[in-house]
């Protein structure tokens, strides 16, 4: 039986940043690294190619140091104007700027699009790129480990500093808002933000390039380590940018580190040294706070649905009235991951339950099927119609959550506990304000629903209905309208499921032109 859903909050006026604050309480010096700051612009990212125009305007007009943090990088990524991100640095290095990029080395891990700093890497550098300098990070030969940050900064200390931040990769095509093109298409979400919370960036980038623990190793910095030399750390923050408050910012800037990452105390300015010994799980702890504090909807787009204590805390949400959309992968990357771990979950259960508990088994035993119990919780993804009951999978990869339409946490972290709990290394903005929640969400949803939505409390309750019509529309083969449909979440991540749903429709679904059942069973 389906939970009811219950009455929400009645939607409040417009609230001010004050009253926004007060509702969703910024993290306290002990639980994170850097104070809640006020007075920064927030800009939404959407998908590859607008970023990467971005970033290339940023790269070609910067005046002091570009510095970049690589979480993966494919060799045959081209920025809109067809260079790589080798060629636009080495470019501007020629101008003066300096330019540096962070990698990290673990020759364990499952995804090897990394720059690991091989002998034949190195001799292409000297070479071809002598102006940029590198440093690596390692993973302590931990094969679930990964430096997963993607950041990229831009004249740090001056009154131009810029960031970018969020889930996009340095790998994959230029797509568009809209996924109209054939061919492998992926979505993604990046904020710029500029104003004081950028000095904090600042400030973790010197922490990780300076205590990058492969520097002082053979090929573990280039040219060399002198060259490559450690930074001072900002001892200013950068200009507030508005003092508007419909329009001003309050951001605070969180991380995952694991244990010992660095003895380093030093400071961000006007902010009380943190002991990262420890470690720090802010973004987890944001999440938390956050999901706690809904009172109307909570907004969610992540690769990744497999955090028990996160999901519950969602079913919180949902008997309060919260309503909750929550957009995911159907197809390739973590979802592949997603369905062996379910896979292993029902081969123990098969097995009458004996040995060890699988990982995340609670994920598909109870908390999916709790969630999908209630009317006011909607699991989606998203695919684009390409003609003869054909479709074009749109891979999910941004990790964004927008709650009550003025709070909002975009970055690298995915909902699950190894991006959370000082296990990979992330980070993530936590944004106040309505004018940047706002903006973000509009757009989102215009691209998912070709929606144009003004009244966000409505909206939230549209894209739940438009992607409940397309889930029917998808299985008799029909064009969507918009790419966003929903699916059943206590089947997510099940062949058998998907396989029962899919045989009945008996439709082409793929983008491959492989049959329905095919494309839901794994196959």
């Amino acid at each position: 039986m389906e939970s009811p859903s219950p009455s929400p909050s009645p939607s409040p006026s417009p609230a001010t940043l004050d009253q926004i604050l007060k509702s969703f309480p910024p993290l306290s010096p002990a639980q994170c690294s850097h104070p809640v700051r006020h007075g920064n612009t927030v800009t939404p990212l959407i998908d590859f190619g607008p970023t990467y125009t971005r970033l290339q305007h940023l790269a070609e007009t910067s005046t002091k140091s570009i510095w970049v943090i690589v979480s993966f990088i494919s060799k045959s990524f081209r920025f809109p104007n067809g260079q790589s991100v080798f060629e636009v640095l080495q470019t501007a290095s020629k101008r003066g700027i300096d330019c540096r990029m962070l990698f990290w080395r673990n020759e364990k891990f499952f995804n090897q699009g990394q720059i690991f700093g091989t002998k034949s890497e190195f001799e292409l550098f000297r070479t071809n790129y002598p102006g940029i300098k590198m440093r690596w990070d390692d993973s302590s030969d931990d094969p679930a480990h990964c430096h997963h940050e993607k950041s990229w900064l831009f004249d740090c200390g001056e009154p131009t500093e810029v960031v970018i931040t969020g889930g996009i990769t340095i790998t994959g095509a230029l797509n568009a808002p809209g996924h109209s093109d054939p061919g492998n298409q992926r979505h993604d979400v990046d904020v710029e933000v500029k104003g004081p919370a950028g000095s904090d960036h600042h400030h973790h980038f010197c922490q990780r390039w300076n205590h990058a623990n492969l520097r002082e190793q053979h090929q573990g910095s280039f040219p060399d380590l002198v060259v490559s030399n450690d930074l001072p750390y900002p001892n200013k923050l950068a200009p507030t940018e508005s003092n508007e408050d419909s329009d001003a910012c309050a951001v605070q800037v969180l991380r995952t580190m694991r244990p010992k990452f660095t003895m380093d105390s030093t400071p961000a300015p006007l902010a009380p040294s943190f002991d990262l010994s420890q470690g720090e799980e802010s973004i987890y702890e944001a999440y938390k706070m956050a999901i706690n504090n809904a009172k109307r909807w909570i907004y969610i787009e992540n690769q990744h649905i497999c955090d028990e204590e996160m999901m519950s805390l969602l079913a919180r949400a949902l008997e309060r009235g919260v309503k909750v959309v929550f957009v995911a992968p159907s197809w390739k990357g973590i979802y592949f991951l997603i369905h062996f771990a379910r896979n292993r979950t029902q081969s123990w259960v098969d097995g009458g339950r004996k040995g060890p508990k699988p990982r995340y088994s609670d994920v598909f035993l109870e908390n999916l099927v709790e969630l999908s119990k209630f009317k006011n919780f909607t699991l989606c993804s998203l695919a684009s119609y390409r003609g003869n009951s054909t479709y074009s999978h749109i891979y999910v990869h941004s990790k964004l959550m927008i709650v009550d339409e003025s709070f909002m946490m975009v970055g690298s972290a995915n909902f699950v506990d190894i991006s959370w709990r000082k296990d990979h290394t992330e980070v993530d903005y936590a944004i106040w304000g309505r004018s940047a929640s706002r903006r973000m969400a509009r757009e989102l949803w215009k691209e998912h629903t070709l929606l144009d939505i003004e009244n966000l409390d409505k909206g939230i309750e549209d894209i739940a209905k438009i992607a409940s019509e397309n889930e029917v529309r998808f299985f008799k083969g029909e064009p969507l309208v918009g790419i966003l449909f929903r699916m059943p979440a206590d089947a997510y991540g099940s062949s058998a499921a998907y396989l029962t749903v899919a045989q009945k429709a008996s439709l082409y679904a793929s983008y491959l032109g492989i049959k329905a059942h095919q494309w839901w069973s794994g196959k």
